[in-house]
């Protein structure tokens, strides 16, 4: 063979260089975490979910603008937040005192606490595929639990009924009809604002005279059908139907989507303002205390009540049910009558 076994070899190689990865990027501020967040999850989600998180985003951006010391504000890194952040947020935001946002309760407050939460979740790269943005989560349950970091939550969660009257007054002042449809549902169904809005057409039966509530839609999770009053087919009968649209209360902006629950306590507090009604914490909830607390309602069955409102009976006793002084007043009235007496 004319070449040599040293001729043969190939030549020596560097080896291969790995490639050049770039600057390591630092930890993200708060600010830049919220926004992360916003442009890449916010837009998986149905229109109301991303009003909320906008909305929060606002919040808890104003909220750390506005912090006294400047190491613990909005630029800071998000993995330094900590317990005192979630106590001091709590404070300021049921008080009113972060500006353009005026007092809320606890309710409200726990929806913006789990917003920042699932941000935090998700930066920590919840998904095996996902990318990490945090090395830890200051917020962790465990670290909640271990530092004492509670959900506020109502003393006494009971409000008022929705009357005949204030119930005929917000009508008759109303912005909407969609708001109208909504008012005039959850009195006659004793469900949810929530359920109630998001219903669709395939959902109703006006000839049967009954209702599909979606378990997606519903705080327990339940699928139920259930019959509808006289009046409620009346008002469904009347509604507009859009065109394009499954929905039976529409988004205005986008019939697609269902009219948002913002867009919904807007309407509210405009039809509250021009009726006059200063009834502290009256909402769409009172409708179906409205129902629940009827002395017929009472008196049906427990799976009867459960299946109608779609709760279950323990929660409409504790929750939603309440006897008022005029009751017991008619009742003591009762005990105190002779007649009353001897039939006893």
């Amino acid at each position: 063979m004319a070449e040599s076994f040293a001729e043969l070899e190939a030549p020596d190689e560097e080896p291969d260089e790995e490639p050049d990865a770039g600057p390591e990027q630092p930890p993200p501020s708060i600010d830049r975490l919220l926004d992360l967040y916003i442009k890449e999850v916010t837009p998986t989600k149905g229109a109301s979910k991303q009003d909320h998180d906008r909305r929060a985003a606002r919040i808890f951006r104003t909220f750390f603008t506005g912090r006294s010391d400047p190491r613990r504000r909005l630029d800071r890194l998000a993995e330094s937040l900590d317990a005192a952040d979630w106590r001091e947020f709590i404070t300021e935001r049921r008080e009113g005192r972060i500006p353009g946002f005026g007092r809320v309760r606890d309710r409200v407050i726990e929806y913006d606490l789990k917003f920042l939460i699932a941000v935090l979740a998700w930066a920590m790269g919840a998904e095996c595929d996902a990318a990490h943005h945090i090395a830890k989560n200051p917020w962790s349950r465990e670290r909640r639990s271990a530092q004492k970091m509670v959900m506020p939550r109502e003393k006494n969660p009971r409000r008022p009924s929705m009357t005949p009257e204030l119930h005929q007054a917000l009508l008759d002042h109303s912005p909407n009809w969609r708001f109208e449809g909504v008012m005039e549902i959850c009195r006659e169904t004793m469900h949810r604002g929530n359920s109630v809005r998001q219903l669709r057409w395939e959902d109703i039966d006006l000839r049967s005279r009954t209702v599909r509530w979606r378990g997606e839609f519903d705080k327990n999770r339940l699928e139920i059908v259930a019959p509808l009053t006289g009046h409620a087919v009346e008002v469904l009968e009347r509604l507009p139907r859009v065109p394009g649209s499954p929905w039976v209360f529409p988004a205005e902006e986008d019939p697609t989507e269902p009219v948002t629950r913002h867009t919904l306590g807007t309407w509210l507090r405009r039809a509250k303002e021009r009726a006059g009604v200063q009834v502290e914490r009256l909402g769409y909830h009172g409708q179906k205390r409205a129902g629940v607390r009827r002395k017929e309602f009472r008196a049906l069955p427990n799976p009867v009540r459960e299946k109608l409102t779609g709760t279950s009976a323990k929660t409409l006793d504790s929750v939603y049910d309440d006897v008022s002084v005029e009751e017991m007043r008619d009742a003591l009235a009762a005990l105190e009558n002779p007649v009353s007496r001897r039939g006893g």
